[in-house]
């Protein structure tokens, strides 16, 4: 059940829009229920022609259940089974409370017509209580942040050109314990933790409308990350404080982008930069410090072609890319089901991306005034190129959870009366779920469809009713795998066919 109430007001020079949502879900699988509270206030003030002002919040409260992994015989069995034993999913109340506010104000300043200014500070406070099969961590975290970038637009003779200069800085100040998990209550303190990161980075811009209809882009970024983690306590471990600075890195990237014509243009790029770990793969959920850790780093190539034909009734968009990923972090779990990350060597990520979509009908005075079909395809060739696990030599596999090829297609049906039709199909093929490639999650294909109608009734009152199917196919299949996960727990069932309606009603002053 969701219920969602929302009021907006705005005036010439201000508006703002506060929404309230809350939602229950009584799962499909043991222990996988869901309850969701989320209150938004969005504000936007203009106290003169040069300055806008956007202040922000969010709140929210969102309380899950962890239904655990299965083992593909329990899958075949009962996909609505929760993980069971004595460390089960129900003995041990597996779940996850988050609370949490964010808060942010942003400046828009335009010094003239060549000349702006984007300024915005924001911070979040959260609070986390994670019950798990093997332990319960609890975690209160605190962050704040800026960022700033200026933008001049210019002529270089005859060349337009827009150059971008800016930077962000965040810090992130939390409190992280790990207990023993006694029946979903907490027991003896295994570890006591204050984590300190610090992440920023600089970045610049240089855009150009070149002759003969091309855009260059050149840009640079430089990027620095910094964590401490104090342990304050640890059985049988002295205190200590682990400090960890990953080496400042330039980013660069360019990109041109050609038009063929006023409907059809291509492009290209080449980018590189880093990704280092984040405090959850450094402090694990168990408490263990991976200390070896290393940024992941990348370089990609993408190529690709968009546009419009046939009396701009045809879209299309088809991107080539080849992404090179060194020191690759991958996720696996051990003996207590707690995910462990490690750098495994290289990964060769090579794809095509396609989307394509023909309107039939567009004419909003005739009776059927909307008739569209759409569709979309991603090919996937990911390998490891380098990993060796001590004596296993995995080099050459398939790069776990990622699926070869995956399709979706859909046809929105829109008439003048205000009745719609959304219909939608989507495939996925097998995945790997460890890094042997020795079991798979199956492919499968699954289709849904809403129908509803939109009226407007009288000056103020605009009514929708709907009501739709997923997974109509009935399709038994994993989804959100749990990826070389320890004793074959790997599949996580998806919910069997299952119908929904609702009611909006909308008053306009």
């Amino acid at each position: 059940m969701r219920n969602t109430a929302t009021i907006g007001i705005g005036a010439e020079n201000s508006s703002i829009l506060v929404q309230y949502t809350r939602q229950k879900y009584d799962g499909y699988r043991q222990q996988s229920a869901i309850d969701r509270d989320v209150l938004l206030i969005s504000s936007q003030f203009r106290p003169s022609d040069k300055r806008t002002i956007s202040a922000n919040l969010i709140y929210s409260n969102l309380y899950y259940e962890l239904p655990g992994g299965l083992t593909q015989e329990q899958f075949e069995q009962n996909p609505r089974q929760a993980r069971g034993g004595q460390f089960g999913s129900v003995a041990q109340n597996a779940s996850l409370d988050l609370e949490g506010i964010n808060v942010g104000l942003k400046q828009a300043y335009r010094f003239n017509d060549s000349f702006r200014n984007t300024t915005a500070v924001y911070g979040l406070h959260k609070f986390k209580d994670n019950p798990f099969n093997t332990d319960y961590e609890r975690n209160a975290n605190q962050e704040f942040g800026g960022r700033t970038s200026f933008v001049l637009d210019a002529n270089l003779g005859s060349i337009a050109s827009t150059f971008t200069l800016g930077g962000e800085f965040q810090r992130g100040f939390e409190v992280a314990r790990t207990y023993d998990n006694n029946g979903g209550t907490t027991g003896a303190l295994r570890t006591d933790d204050e984590v300190v990161s610090k992440a920023g980075f600089l970045f610049a811009q240089a855009e150009f409308e070149l002759p003969a209809d091309i855009i260059a882009t050149a840009a640079l970024s430089l990027n620095d990350t910094r964590y401490e983690i104090t342990r304050l306590q640890q059985v049988a471990t002295r205190n200590y404080t682990y400090k960890r600075n990953f080496d400042a890195v330039l980013s660069p990237r360019i990109a041109l982008l050609k038009q063929l014509t006023d409907k059809i243009s291509i492009h290209a790029s080449v980018s590189s930069g880093f990704s280092p770990p984040t405090e959850e793969e450094i402090l694990t959920s168990d408490g263990q410090l991976n200390e070896d850790l290393e940024a992941e780093k990348g370089t990609n190539y993408e190529v690709g072609i968009r546009g419009f034909m046939l009396a701009d009734r045809l879209s299309f968009d088809v991107v080539g890319f080849y992404f090179k990923l060194n020191e690759t972090i991958v996720s696996r779990q051990d003996v207590s089901s707690v995910a462990v990350f490690r750098n495994v060597g290289s990964t060769d990520q090579k794809g095509i991306e396609t989307s394509i979509g023909y309107t039939i009908v567009d004419k909003p005075a005739e009776p059927i005034s909307l008739l569209k079909v759409w569709g979309s395809y991603t090919y996937s060739h990911f390998r490891f190129e380098e990993y060796q696990q001590n004596e296993d030599n995995y080099s050459g596999n398939e790069l776990t959870g990622v699926a070869p090829h995956a399709a979706t297609a859909g046809l929105d049906l829109s008439t003048r009366l205000g009745l719609y039709l959304n219909l939608t199909a989507t495939y996925v093929d097998e995945i790997p779920l460890n890094d042997q490639n020795s079991i798979y999650a199956a492919s499968y294909l699954v289709a849904g469809a809403r129908l509803g109608v939109k009226r407007q009734l009288g000056t103020h009152f605009g009514l929708e009713v709907f009501g739709g199917v997923d997974n109509a196919t009935d399709e038994k299949y994993s989804l959100g795998n749990d990826l070389n996960a320890f004793g074959g727990r790997y599949f996580q069932a998806a919910p069997d066919r299952n119908y929904y309606g609702g009611v909006m009603l909308k008053y306009t002053l």
